[in-house]
């Protein structure tokens, strides 16, 4: 991947269904974690390299906390970009970007650790979902998330 660089060591896996950020996953066994989207360019590029099927769900982003709604706010790093969802995190504490703009989601039932789902269209990436910790893959990319 050249996004930002490039530098970012990544593995895709067909493995371990995953439906929480604290789940056992496929990557943990050559000591990588489930991609964690840096910045808007990293997570287009993650698109173009593996398609849909590999980005079903946001991994490697999560609140440790149930509910809340959050279409008030751009779903990025606050400490990061200057503005952005309150409570959300990284799993590895560093920089995260799902989204600048708001969204209708996550709009409050949100689950503590769940995955968020991933909508796409024929142009990619069209905005992502909450719904009650529904989402899960067995299909995702692992990555050392070298680039904090």
């Amino acid at each position: 991947m050249s996004a930002e660089g490039g530098g970012y060591t990544l593995l895709e896996v067909d493995g371990l269904e995953i439906n929480k950020t604290t789940d056992k996953n496929s990557c943990q066994p050559f000591g990588m974690e489930p991609m964690i989207a840096r910045s808007k360019a990293i997570r287009d590029s993650m698109f173009d390299l593996y398609g849909a099927d590999y980005m079903e769900v946001v991994t490697g982003v999560s609140k440790p906390q149930s509910g809340d709604n959050f279409t008030y706010c751009p779903m990025r790093s606050r400490y990061h970009y200057g503005s952005g969802c309150p409570s959300w995190q990284a799993t590895d504490g560093g920089r995260w970007w799902l989204a600048d703009q708001k969204d209708s989601e996550p709009n409050g039932n949100y689950q503590a650790n769940c995955l968020l789902g991933y909508h796409v269209n024929n142009n990619g990436f069209s905005g992502f979902d909450d719904w009650n910790c529904t989402f899960s893959s067995s299909k995702y990319i692992c990555s050392t998330n070298d680039k904090p």
